[in-house]
């Protein structure tokens, strides 16, 4: 078995390969890539986060967090493993907006292990190495991975997700002409990035062209915009939603001990939100202020094992303890029961570490 094959290689069993059919349209191909997402994850424990660098590649990162009191809840507790990552949780304000992740300014960007794993990873064909680049921009963000084919080690490989186009959040994948090993984003110039290869190789990646380049001065076009995802017709109000709706779309780091405000809408709307914890800590997953019935589960990110739920159909507020959480990656669910949901009125929710 080769060194990429190893990598994904897991102790419940062997490597699992997964086949995409390239012509599938969008939305076909989307629900697809989730299902299968899912089903990698639960049956491999596949673990998603950072990617360790090499010690001549690493770059600091900090990370801040400041403490409120939980409110008073009718508490479920949990007893949980967890997954078993390392990772850092991000500073941010309340705000219904997903905040800019926390990491290394680098360019118009930053450099950040805060973002989790691209599709590609759950399904088999590529292994992050390194950070990726985070750009906020008018249209969303922009959000680039670095690393390896997962079948070929010396293939370079960079994914591009561009929020509000197509490539969103499958990604468009770019390989190096040259195979020279894994790719390694090392350093940012304005928003031409700077690869360093496993072999020792230097390319150059420019996003707003979304192609290779063969220096940081060589001018060229910019790409054409990716072709939006046009809402379809409603005798409503256009919702912008504010959380996404699959766990594998929760790739944004919600920050610990802050108070978060979403809102459930329109009718059979669900929010998934993604917490890491740094270290084993005792965590409470706080739901309330709400203005309907509205429920909430946790579940381990690795191998989605749900560890606690609260569905009583009423407005009280809703808690779940999980003591001694391993440190690693939580998912929380939230959605209306029994249909609820309300356009004008946020939920709150709030998760501590002790």
């Amino acid at each position: 078995m080769d060194n990429a094959r190893s990598k994904w290689k897991r102790s419940t069993g062997e490597l699992v390969e997964l086949i995409l059919i390239p012509d599938f349209n969008h939305a076909m191909r989307l629900s697809v890539l989730t299902l299968l997402a899912l089903i990698f994850v639960s049956t491999t424990g596949c673990q998603t986060g950072p990617k360790v660098l090499p010690s001549e590649f690493q770059s600091t990162s900090t990370s801040t967090s400041t403490s409120t009191n939980s409110p008073d809840a009718n508490t479920e507790t949990a007893s949980a493993t967890g997954p078993q990552s390392t990772a850092a949780e991000i500073g941010a304000t309340p705000s219904a907006a997903r905040p800019t992740p926390q990491g290394t300014p680098a360019g118009e960007g930053v450099l950040t292990d805060q973002v989790g794993d691209p599709i590609e990873f759950f399904t088999g064909e590529f292994i992050p190495l390194g950070y990726a680049w985070y750009e906020r921009t008018n249209r969303g963000y922009i959000l680039v991975y670095a690393g390896e084919d997962a079948h070929d080690p010396q293939q370079g490989v960079v994914t591009v997700m561009r929020s509000g186009t197509i490539w969103d959040p499958i990604g468009s994948r770019h390989e190096t002409v040259m195979k020279s090993g894994g790719l390694l984003i090392v350093d940012v110039k304005s928003e031409r990035l700077i690869l360093r290869s496993t072999s020792g190789s230097t390319f150059y990646f420019d996003v707003p062209a979304g192609r290779f380049v063969d220096s940081l001065t060589e001018i060229v076009p910019t790409m054409t915009p990716g072709p939006t995802i046009t809402p379809q017709p409603t005798i409503r109000k256009l919702v912008l939603d504010d959380a996404p709706d699959e766990p594998i779309q929760a790739v944004i780091d919600e920050p610990f001990n802050t108070p978060l405000q979403f809102f459930i809408d329109p009718e059979g709307d669900e929010d998934w939100h993604v917490f890491r914890l740094r270290k084993q800590a005792d965590l409470v997953f706080s739901l309330f202020a709400l203005p309907e019935p509205f429920g909430i589960e946790v579940y381990s990110q690795t191998n989605f094992v749900k560890l606690g739920g609260n569905d009583t159909p009423n407005t009280e507020d809703k808690s779940i303890r999980i003591p001694q959480a391993a440190e690693g990656y939580y998912l929380v669910r939230v959605w209306g029961i029994n249909g609820a949901w309300s356009p004008d009125t946020p939920y709150t929710l709030l998760v501590t570490q002790d």
